[in-house]
């Protein structure tokens, strides 16, 4: 015989066992190894670190943050700088800094700068990134060892998602939209 009180806590366990498992789900369907599932090693939201030569003299800019459609000055880059380039372009990319990838044997001179961004499959990906690691403490690391990896089950869960500006990514989309005259 259950009180009302016990009915309540029964209840209570259901509903929340409930979206447990929804959250679950939910992570089964954003990790990209289904058959390797393990609720501690998902992350979402994954991102990849690329990295572009800052040519300070020379022709080709392989760090320009516009105009890559346009192929002018980027015959000297690289196929993973165009690829940046172009994710630039498509606001996928966050900017980590800039470091000395090349130094002179002897003087110790920098020869050469690269800058590194961690970039993502989509702009609603970087944004959560972005604001997501800010607010719960997480950086990207350092421009020469970016950490460009997904969030957590538990980081996502820190998360207050009410706080993020979403802003850029609806007018992205309304952008997108094409309207009858």
């Amino acid at each position: 015989s259950n009180t009302s009180g016990d009915r309540q806590d029964s209840y209570s366990s259901t509903d929340n066992f409930e979206n447990q498992a929804s959250a679950i789900d939910g992570l089964s369907e954003a990790n990209p190894n289904p058959s390797g599932f393990v609720i501690n090693a998902v992350r979402t939201f994954v991102g990849k670190n690329w990295q572009c030569r800052d040519v300070v003299l020379g022709f080709d800019n392989c760090c320009k943050d516009s105009g890559w459609g346009q192929k002018i000055g980027i015959a000297g880059c690289n196929a993973e700088e165009k690829k940046l380039g172009q994710a630039k372009e498509k606001k996928l990319c966050h900017y980590i800094g800039e470091y000395c990838s090349k130094k002179q044997k002897i003087t110790g001179i920098c020869l050469e700068h690269k800058k590194s961004y961690c970039c993502f499959d989509s702009m609603l990906s970087r944004i959560i990134q972005e604001q997501g690691r800010a607010q719960i403490g997480l950086s990207f690391g350092d421009p020469d060892s970016a950490d460009c990896s997904g969030l957590t089950a538990s980081e996502l869960q820190r998360i207050d998602f009410s706080k993020i500006d979403f802003s850029e990514y609806y007018q992205s989309l309304e952008a997108q939209v094409i309207t009858p005259n």
